[in-house]
């Protein structure tokens, strides 16, 4: 009965160890200006997008953290999966490009809100500065300089 018992501990605790390397992940540190995107929201937001971050001339995802469930703040993020140098390529001037006009607009969302479309949202760290922006699918009241931003941000996606 004993071989039995200790049998079926340590199933037991295999299994545990195998799920848990499923459901724990290690936190990727951030460190100096960094771009995060992700798609959230709507009423049908299938599929559901991971987060990207852009920072240290890589470009990195999160699959750990949901759009449907994100964190309030960069530090909840996971970044677990280093993205190919090529795919880095495309999209390695996003946080240069981000519009002089939104560092005046922090925390905002910016756009016509549709609630059925979902949002982005974007964390940027410019100089040690914190931005968050939430920018609606319809963007056609924002500028020539912010519409062609959030058309960029697309390309994390693709």
């Amino acid at each position: 009965m004993k071989p039995v018992y200790f049998l079926s501990l340590f199933c037991l605790l295999l299994l545990g160890s195998v799920s848990c390397s499923h459901k724990c992940h290690n936190n990727y540190s951030v460190h100096g200006d960094y771009l995060v995107i992700g798609d959230v929201g709507g009423f049908a937001m299938l599929p559901v997008y991971p987060f990207y971050l852009i920072s240290n001339g890589e470009l990195r995802k999160d699959t750990a953290v949901s759009s449907t469930n994100f964190p309030s703040d960069i530090s909840g993020f996971h970044f677990n999966t280093l993205l190919p140098a090529s795919k880095y390529e495309t999209v390695k001037n996003l946080p240069s490009s981000i519009p002089a006009e939104l560092l005046n607009h922090n925390n905002e969302t910016i756009g016509l809100i549709y609630p059925d479309m979902g949002h982005t949202v974007v964390w940027a760290s410019i100089n040690g500065v914190t931005y968050k922006w939430y920018f609606e699918g319809d963007q056609s009241n924002s500028s020539a300089a912010v519409q062609q931003f959030v058309t960029s941000l697309r390309a994390v996606f693709n």
